[in-house]
């Protein structure tokens, strides 16, 4: 099989090669030269080569090949050439020739093949084939070429007529298609079937150099935050007024109609979160590890003295997964003059949509109609509701709806209810603000009725574009959608120097990071315990899910991480206030999805109580269950 180590851009010499005046043993068969030792079938296709008795040691201890510069300095002009017949080495002789090229010297450009101490001279020393029959050297090596290009393994073989080794050339018109063709995302194999198709034949591997030579850069694709980068648009516009509000607001100075005072410490984020159900024993990660047992006691055991490998883990696919739904909460009080941490008990709509008051009463009609052609429990047509529970019609219609919608009236309800236990006993208590992402059903006219009817004072500080800000635009009264930066705030101008650079969301990016990584740990601290034990983080139904992640929430993010990622609002808000609007990159140093890069907050995580069994087992000297 032909070397994985990685190939150089090559093209193929086909001119002559200037052959110093040496002698050699021979390497063919002739009336002086000693018999090569024969392969066999099988060895020849595994290319175990031993072409003459001296080569089996020149193929153990092989000579390196020569450095590209040096070989380029070192010519041969002045050595007369020899005119001779090209020769038919045997196959051996071919099977050592194709492993020096490909094993040793690694498809070398073809202007370090000629001269002393070049590839083929460097071949020829090794094998002791004289330097006369140098051309029949070159006629293995482009075989082996032509053949890697149809995507063939070299096999001694000679070259067809008529068949010249394919270059494609920089600047030619060959190399424009593959460039155009890899710029679009077309694959390796696709790019030379389609090449294919319009006459030009060629392997991946050519397909592959061709790019290189072009000059192509292979790099990971990266993936940026929505929102857009020219100042001039309504997004950026109206995200840059609604900064300048919460910069005046956040300092008190300047306020403007409608405005008031908000306070760092004093405002309750919240935001939505879905979890999709996971089959399997992989606890989320993408690699497993399995070790080889002794299948009787339990211990590490190689598999060579006669352990078995574990079986491996998996995870099943499903065509639609099954997902919890939570709302989250978080703020950062002062109580006593110290900064602390507050993560309100979710708010669970698992198995329901969150639809605003306008749906869910459309959906309400339908429901009543739905009842009255039908018979049954229902008596009769034109038998509804209202008939049916004349005194708890309602309880039961709302009953019905909850197995399917959640009315955001639901969720306003729990969010003041929390953000008034997240402030109580502090300064805030009485003039706390909240504020959230651009749900549609939460800004929808209904909701806000809602809101502004049932918690007058709740809704009066409930942040949002007032006044003149976005005046006459979609965003008034609402706040700007795309805009993670501004959910997450700070207690000074400044992000805290003992923290990692600015980060985009305190719920929605790092402490969802956070709680996900605290899932993935407990999920593989208790993979070990019973299916049926309900200590166990389970995965598999949305219910399981629910509780996983209640539980899980209780210890992560930790409460540092909270006040932390809090702790940079009012820095984010400058920071967009000076790009004029336009979604700040910078303020993301994440690399992969949501990651989290601080060793010690990871490592710094508290565990559930219903995990902690789980990781005594694990640093105990217990074996693996058999």
């Amino acid at each position: 099989m032909r070397s994985t180590r990685k190939k150089k851009d090559i093209q193929y010499f086909t001119m002559p090669i200037p052959r110093p005046n040496a002698m050699g043993r021979a390497a063919t068969r002739g009336k002086d030269a000693k018999p090569a030792a024969r392969l066999t079938k099988k060895a020849a296709k595994s290319k175990i080569v031993t072409p003459t008795a001296r080569a089996v040691t020149s193929l153990v201890s092989v000579t390196p090949a020569v450095p590209a510069h040096a070989a380029l300095e070192l010519t041969s002009a002045a050595i007369p050439e020899i005119e001779c017949e090209p020769v038919e080495f045997t196959l051996p002789v071919k099977y050592a020739i194709y492993d020096q090229f490909d094993r040793v010297h690694c498809w070398p450009e073809p202007e370090l093949w000629a001269g002393k101490c070049g590839t083929v001279w460097t071949i020829c020393k090794c094998l002791t084939i004289p330097i006369k029959q140098s051309d029949s050297v070159v006629r293995v090596m482009n075989r082996a070429i032509v053949m890697d290009e149809d995507g063939e393994e070299y096999d001694g073989s000679r070259m067809p007529a008529g068949r010249p080794p394919l270059i494609v050339k920089v600047g030619s018109a060959e190399e424009l298609k593959i460039a155009k063709l890899s710029r679009t995302g077309v694959g390796d194999g696709l790019g030379t079937n389609m090449l294919y198709q319009e006459g030009i034949k060629m392997s991946e591997d050519t397909y592959y150099r061709a790019k290189c030579r072009a000059g192509g850069l292979c790099e990971k694709a990266g993936v940026k935050k929505s929102g857009k980068v020219d100042p001039d648009c309504k997004w950026a516009k109206a995200r840059l007024e609604q900064c300048q509000m919460l910069n005046r607001m956040l300092s008190g100075k300047d306020l403007k109609k409608g405005e008031w005072r908000i306070y760092a410490d004093g405002i309750f984020f919240f935001d939505q979160r879905h979890q999709k159900c996971q089959l399997g024993g992989t606890c989320g990660m993408k690699h497993a590890w399995r070790y080889p047992i002794d299948p009787k006691t339990g211990d590490l055991l190689a598999e060579s003295e006669g352990g078995v490998m574990q079986e491996p883990r998996s995870t099943t696919s499903v065509k639609f997964p099954k997902e919890a739904r939570h709302c989250f909460g978080v703020a950062a009080p002062t109580e006593g003059g110290t900064r602390t941490s507050y993560k309100a008990d979710p708010f669970c709509y698992t198995g329901r949509l969150v639809v605003g008051v306008k749906r869910y009463k459309k959906e309400e009609k339908a429901e009543l109609r739905r009842v009255l052609p039908m018979k049954g429990c229902w008596t009769k047509d034109g038998y509804g509701y209202k008939e049916r529970w004349p005194q708890t019609w309602k309880q039961e219609l709302k009953k019905k709806l909850d197995q399917k919608y959640c009315c955001v009236t639901e969720m306003i309800d729990w969010l003041v209810e929390e953000a008034r236990e997240a402030f109580k006993d502090t300064p805030r208590e009485h003039d706390f603000s909240i504020y959230g992402d651009g749900l549609s059903s939460f800004w929808e006219k209904g909701a806000q009725e809602y809101f502004k009817e049932t918690y007058p004072a709740e809704y009066s500080r409930l942040i949002r574009c007032v006044g003149s800000v976005n005046k006459d635009t979609r965003y008034h009264d609402k706040v700007v959608g795309d805009s993670p930066e501004v959910s997450s705030s700070s207690t000074s101008s400044n992000p805290p120097s003992n923290s990692p650079p600015a980060q985009l969301m305190p719920l929605d990016c790092n402490l969802f990071a956070d709680l996900k990584k605290g899932i993935c740990w407990h999920r593989a601290l208790t993979y070990n315990y019973d299916d049926d034990d309900n200590e166990k983080f389970n995965f598999g139904t949305p219910d399981e899910v629910e509780a996983t992640v209640e539980r899980v929430w209780e210890v992560c993010p930790s409460p540092d991480r909270v006040i932390q990622d809090i702790g940079r609002w009012a820095y984010n808000i400058s920071t967009i206030v000076k790009a004029l609007g336009i979604v700040v990159y910078e303020l993301n140093p994440r690399h992969g999805r949501r990651a989290v890069h601080n060793v010690k907050d990871m490592t710094a995580v508290k565990l559930h109580n219903d995990a902690l069994r789980g990781k005594t087992e694990l640093l105990s000297d217990t074996k693996f269950k058999v």
